[in-house]
């Protein structure tokens, strides 16, 4: 859904809407944190475009045009609730930090910050807060939900020893099966260190992830790694090898 974005995916626009609403400015002019909403009706989004940022004009024999709303240029939300500003910076311009971005720009609102910290953590610090969901591959929305179940976790050790540090479970029906489809799909080298750091931390807490990847540095890195083959398609589907990495 295009109304869908990361920052309610990981559970942080709460928690931004509420700082907002608690600015001078917003006050003054009398606006809960509803008013930061762009799916509420009451809220103060855009009423051209209803908060979607875009005006759909349906062709009757092509495919449907999308264009920015004229009245709000893309923002979303009235010129009265851009006014609002935290830190120097309206709801707009906060949507459209990047992960990376909001959580330096959040320093002090530590739970805000751990939850960014996630989709960090999950290779995702160039994805914006309000990118519609839409719009991610197939790749980052599997790591998107990765970070959805870490959010909130710590993800290193810090001050408490991993000994000493009680592993929390991350869902209420206890031990899980995780399956990803090539999650290394586009990602830097850098950014698969961040996913195998999710995905150890899964295993830790008491879940088991299986992941189908062809990349080396990521297969590498596996407990138990099995390979199909001996080639594609219908000359695969048997297994070739099969052996414990660790």
């Amino acid at each position: 859904s295009r109304r869908s974005i990361p920052a309610t995916w990981i559970g942080v626009f709460d928690d931004i809407r509420v700082l907002l609403s608690e600015t001078h400015e917003a006050k003054k002019r009398n606006f809960s944190r509803a008013m930061f909403s762009f799916n509420a009706a009451a809220g103060g989004r855009c009423p051209i475009c209803e908060g979607r940022g875009i005006v759909t004009v349906a062709m009757q024999f092509l495919a449907d045009i999308e264009t920015p709303c004229e009245e709000c240029h893309g923002q979303r939300f009235r010129p009265d609730v851009l006014d609002v500003r935290y830190r120097d910076r309206s709801i707009d311009d906060i949507l459209n930090m990047t992960a990376d971005d909001a959580f330096v720009f959040f320093n002090g609102h530590h739970r805000i910050q751990q939850r960014l910290n996630a989709m960090r953590q999950a290779g995702l610090a160039y994805i914006r807060l309000g990118q519609p969901l839409s719009t991610i591959s197939g790749g980052e929305a599997q790591r998107l939900r990765i970070a959805a179940l870490l959010a909130g976790l710590p993800l290193s050790d810090g001050d408490v020893a991993a000994e000493n540090r009680k592993m929390p479970t991350l869902t209420r029906a206890g031990r899980t099966m995780f399956l990803l489809d090539e999650p290394s799909a586009g990602l830097h080298l850098q950014d698969l260190d961040h996913l195998v750091h999710c995905i150890n931390f899964l295993v830790q807490t008491g879940h088991s992830v299986i992941v189908v990847d062809h990349d080396d540095a990521l297969t590498s890195r596996a407990d138990w790694l099995i390979e199909l083959g001996p080639g594609p398609v219908k000359l695969g589907g048997r297994i070739v090898s099969s052996n414990a990495r660790k």
